[in-house]
């Protein structure tokens, strides 16, 4: 259980340094020299390809509390072994006070139905974090299911739904209609 949680603690801190690095913090171009009165004005450089709305690496979505939800701003999928097998986290923003993160980690790299849970190794680890507070299965009062219908060397695919609760067990947060179909 506590290799588990130590195993989830990093996978949540490298997923959290991601995001912060993705901050849109960019360092400016340098600016070309003014032209001489003698030699003529280069030629205006096209306008920069804006980023694709969603992550190249696939995609999840959900409906959490009747809201559609996607991670348009951040998808990240690893395999992990020895700690947790497979970890998908995506989420809505690359701003961590204002973002909608979903994260599920399976506890072994294959197809089936995962319930979740916070005290077995073969239980899915599903949690959320919404504007910085986390949300998480596995408390008393909450539950949840990862379905994974396929899993191949370069990608995953399957459906999810849970109810999360807060630390203190007292709110709850509703994700149903998930779904991920992601590379890697």
């Amino acid at each position: 259980m506590m290799r588990i949680l130590s195993g989830l603690f990093v996978v949540a801190m490298v997923c959290s340094l991601a995001l912060s690095g993705c901050g849109g913090v960019t360092s400016p171009s340098p600016q070309p020299k003014p032209p001489s009165p003698s030699t003529p004005a280069p030629p205006a450089s096209p306008t920069p390809t804006p980023l694709p709305p969603s992550p190249s690496n696939g995609s999840i979505t959900a409906t959490i509390d009747g809201s559609r939800w996607s991670a348009a701003g951040f998808l990240a999928v690893q395999y992990q072994p020895n700690i947790v097998d497979f970890v998908i986290v995506g989420s809505d923003s690359t701003d961590t006070n204002t973002a909608r993160i979903i994260t599920l980690a399976l506890p072994v790299y294959r197809t089936g139905t995962f319930v979740a849970c916070l005290d077995s190794l073969s239980c899915a680890f599903l949690s959320m974090q919404i504007s910085g507070r986390p949300w998480v299965v596995g408390l008393p009062g909450s539950s949840g299911t990862v379905v994974v219908s396929k899993m191949t060397a370069h990608n995953a695919v399957g459906t999810f739904s849970f109810v999360a609760v807060d630390q203190n067990g007292a709110n709850k947060k509703y994700v149903t209609n998930g779904a991920f179909n992601v590379t890697y």
